[in-house]
């Protein structure tokens, strides 16, 4: 994988986006939203699924099913039946999940993937600080993390919690899928987005739409700050690809190549297993 340079300056959301939005809601709350088919945005924890989902509601409004395990009764997708016609963000689902469910068999998808480095990373601080407490398994977590150093936090998340979202980047890694990588949307936002939804999807939204609707859901719009700009209470910590070198010690190298180093490399992330080597 290339080397990440940095983000393309996103443009403010301006007066003009805010009027043309009022005027579209408005033609669309009186003429009904356009049919669109059934369309899965897969992805996992930390990989910019809020931002995604908030992008897909702005572009596709009353199209859109209420996000992840929402959409299900009691939150058990397993067991639910997904209406045609909708688009279903925030998926976590594994591809034997999706392909379990035969209604689901026609419907467009597209994968977003993060570097499971900077998952690690990023997941470790919302459950050890930003992400809302009442959940049994986040208030577990947190107890524990807050019992040891981040080092052994790390390594805890590294050989308990991680090899769901890894089990899910592999099963969408080689197959026909479109797989974007979380970095890529960091890099190039409008760019990337239109080319997956408009080029690829044949989705009924313009490029007009889907620029304005970046830059109304965008890190920047919704966290106040730049990308980079470290705030650790914040759900959006810092959005900035490549943090994981400031936080990997030898022994997180050593323990998560070894669990997790095949999977960067089939993921484009590496090309083989020096990375864990250099300190």
């Amino acid at each position: 994988m290339r080397a990440y340079e940095g983000s393309n300056e996103v443009q403010p959301y301006s007066l003009s986006d805010f009027l043309v939005d009022r005027a579209i809601d408005l033609h669309f709350r009186i003429f009904g939203d356009p049919e669109v088919p059934t369309v899965m945005h897969v992805t996992h924890a930390k990989a910019g699924s809020t931002w995604i989902a908030h992008l897909l509601a702005r572009l596709f409004r009353s199209r859109c099913a209420p996000r992840g395990e929402n959409v299900a009764l009691d939150h058990k997708l397993k067991d639910h039946i997904f209406e045609p016609g909708r688009v279903y963000a925030a998926m976590f689902l594994t591809r034997g999940e999706v392909d379990a469910h035969a209604e689901l068999a026609g419907a467009r998808r597209f994968v977003v993937i993060r570097d499971l480095r900077d998952t690690l990373v990023s997941l470790y601080f919302s459950l050890k600080v930003s992400h809302g407490a009442g959940h049994r398994m986040v208030d577990t977590m947190r107890e524990t993390l807050d019992t040891l150093s981040e080092e052994e936090g790390m390594l805890q998340l590294v050989n308990h919690r991680l090899h769901r979202i890894a089990a899910l980047q592999a099963s969408w890694i080689g197959g026909d899928d479109i797989v974007v990588r979380y970095e890529d949307l960091i890099a190039n936002p409008a760019e990337t987005i239109q080319s997956v939804l408009i080029n690829r999807l044949q989705l009924p939204v313009t490029a007009r739409a889907v620029s304005r609707a970046v830059r109304r859901t965008h890190f920047q719009k919704v966290f106040k700050r730049k990308l980079g700009d470290k705030n650790l209470r914040s759900h959006g910590r810092t959005g900035m690809p490549g943090d994981w070198r400031n936080h990997f010690t030898p022994e997180i190298r050593r323990q998560f190549e070894q669990r997790y180093g095949d999977l960067l490399v089939a993921s484009g992330y590496e090309q083989d297993d020096q990375w864990a080597s250099v300190a």
